[in-house]
């Protein structure tokens, strides 16, 4: 009874070559041989197969069918633990070869491979371990690794891999660590769908993780860290047509979970609706390499809990980028490389109790800060107009106690719009109940028309002297300067 077959490189089976042939355990064969012959198979019932060695022969896996991979011998044979050995020079492994060999142990992936083509080991669940996959493979075809659960711990891609194809490791549910480096620029749909073990992923910020057509991620909901590696630097933008594929995210899906996400340094931007609604996204340290942040990128991510940094260099914070973080607290300073603050981009954010907007900000737009009713004490320059031109930029902000104004362009904002009612929507206005300290600080040459009026409750303090403070020009209705002690040399 023949226990070993060994095939060299020269042969051509036809059907039933070695049918019922039960004793064979151990075969070696080239990986380009076709052990199938117009539908019918060379190793028929040939059930007792536990080791295959494959050799060269062209270097090309034979591509099966979907048709015909049931007819090779480690199929008949896949209730047995099938040992498998692949020697060096094998270039490619085909299409459908081990699909549903569910007694295929994990394998060791020559140093030579370049592609693993279709459905090549689709299903083969006996495969239990961590994969490696070898630098220099370039071409994962769809599928190839699907259903193949007990593939567990790290799955790190080669940096020759540039695209990650439809349902490639779907349904891998044992992975734990996904690491997604620089170069690859592409993710298919469904490319690590119900892969529900994920907890950590490394990959670009740049790249799309939500595919055209279909989440890459779908039902990935363990997540608990991910790093961010820079990529081009450019964040990816979710902004769909309809503005939900944000949703299909593995951190959207994961929202429930506390997550930790870290910058690498190199990024420059944050794109649009990046971690929208992310409730379980942990406080975040933005790299100092940061330009811009675009538009709802943390909206409504409300449990970061603690003081937000902005590095100095950000040039750009887009609407809403911070909208309804309601733990965000402490002080919340903006870097000198900003200058307009735009609408609501920290509205509702009602924990932060300090604002800091320095001299070099000459706009805040509507409702940027509308909300914020933590908010106790405001540093900003006299000139920088509080209201915005639609719609106030601090509404409902009545508990402020402190607010300091430095120089700015020296002349105080005028608070005259066409019914002279735009004073009224000022942050200390609105807290006219509270007894305010206000604080002018030297240099200011001018208090503008309505800035500080009615505010009986207010106490002022002058950072100069009583003559600097005499060459002052205040405008029309500032009834809460007059008559009154100052405090001057704070």
């Amino acid at each position: 009874m023949v226990k070993k077959l060994v095939l060299q490189d020269n042969i051509t089976l036809s059907q039933w070559s070695f049918a019922g042939d039960i004793g064979i355990e151990e075969l070696m064969i080239p990986i380009s041989l076709n052990l199938v012959d117009n539908g019918y198979s060379a190793f028929e019932a040939c059930n007792a197969i536990t080791k295959v060695t494959f050799f060269k022969g062209t270097g090309y896996g034979f591509d099966y069918s979907e048709n015909d991979y049931k007819l090779t011998p480690w199929y008949y044979s896949r209730g047995n633990n099938i040992q498998v050995r692949f020697e060096d020079d094998i270039k490619t492994i085909g299409s459908y070869m081990f699909m549903e060999c569910t007694g295929l142990q994990i394998v060791e992936l020559p140093k030579s491979l370049e592609e693993i083509h279709a459905s090549a080991f689709q299903s083969c669940t006996g495969m239990i371990g961590q994969l490696n996959i070898p630098e220099g493979v370039t071409k994962l075809e769809q599928q190839a690794f699907y259903k193949c659960s007990g593939i567990n711990g790290t799955l790190q891609f080669p940096s020759t891999l540039k695209q990650i194809n439809p349902s490639v490791f779907a349904d891998n549910t044992s992975v734990e660590k996904l690491i997604i480096h620089d170069e690859i620029t592409n993710i298919s749909r469904f490319s690590f769908a119900g892969d529900t073990g994920i907890k950590e992923i490394v990959m670009p910020i740049s790249l799309n993780s939500v595919a055209d057509i279909g989440s890459a991620f779908e039902i990935c909901n363990a997540v608990t860290k991910i790093t961010f590696t820079k990529g081009t630097g450019e964040g990816f933008e979710y902004n769909s047509n309809d503005g939900s594929n944000y949703r299909l995210t593995p951190w959207y899906n994961s929202r429930n979970n506390n997550i930790q996400v870290k910058f690498e340094e190199g990024i420059k931007s944050i794109g649009s609706y990046m971690f929208m609604e992310c409730t379980g996204l942990q406080m975040v340290e933005l790299p100092k390499s940061l330009e811009e942040i675009h538009t709802s990128a943390f909206q409504s991510c409300t449990g970061m809990v603690g003081q937000l940094n902005i590095p100095e260099g950000v040039t750009k914070l887009e609407q809403q980028a911070f909208y309804k973080c309601s733990g965000i607290n402490g002080t919340l300073q903006f870097p000198s490389t900003l200058k307009q603050i735009n609408p609501s981009v920290f509205a509702d954010n009602t924990s932060v109790e300090k604002l800091i907007i320095h001299d070099g900000i000459t706009n805040i737009s509507r409702f940027s800060f509308a909300g914020d009713t933590g908010i106790k004490e405001i540093v900003m320059p006299i000139s920088l107009n509080s209201v915005a031109d639609i719609g106030s930029a601090f509404e409902i902000c009545n508990a402020v106690t402190k607010v300091t104004f430095t120089k700015g362009t020296g002349e105080g904002f005028e608070y005259n719009s066409n019914d002279g009612s735009n004073y009224r929507l000022t942050p200390w206005y609105n807290s006219r109940e509270n007894k305010i300290e206000i604080v002018l600080e030297r240099g200011i040459k001018s208090i503008g028309t309505n800035t500080f009026i009615d505010l009986q409750n207010a106490i002022f303090y002058y950072r100069g002297s009583e003559s600097e403070w005499e060459s002052v020009s205040i405008n029309a209705n500032n009834n809460s300067l007059i008559n009154m002690n100052y405090n001057y040399n704070e």
